[in-house]
């Protein structure tokens, strides 16, 4: 597995924005941790896909009101941009949990493939 710097140069970097909006999303998951801890690896798959389009809708209904036509010059409130980037911290969660079922399976598959 490669190892990752935040110099921002070469293969090997990572955007500093993607790791900060990352460690926001860990922050967020690690509040259910002793509740739900890792049970999106073994909850059935469809229970992710189900709240992956949940957390879609529920980012949606908070950004929809502020698409710039709908604001009328209004800023943005501060708790506005709270409610953002909640929204977009679960969404990103489930997003990730998602991205690596699927991979998992993949994983699988090409395993039982090379055999």
């Amino acid at each position: 597995m490669r190892t990752y710097t935040l110099d921002g140069m070469g293969d090997s970097s990572i955007r500093k924005e993607l790791m900060l909006s990352t460690m926001a999303v860990e922050e967020r998951i690690k509040i259910h941790d002793q509740e739900k801890g890792d049970s999106w690896k073994t909850c059935p798959l469809e229970y992710l896909m189900d709240k992956y389009l949940e957390e879609f809708h529920e980012s949606l209904e908070v950004l929809t009101p502020l698409y710039p036509p709908a604001l009328n010059g209004e800023p943005i409130t501060d708790q506005e941009l709270v409610d953002i980037k909640s929204e977009l911290e679960d969404f990103m969660a489930i997003s990730s949990f998602l991205w690596n079922r699927i991979k998992s399976i993949q994983d699988v598959r090409v395993a039982a493939k090379k055999r």
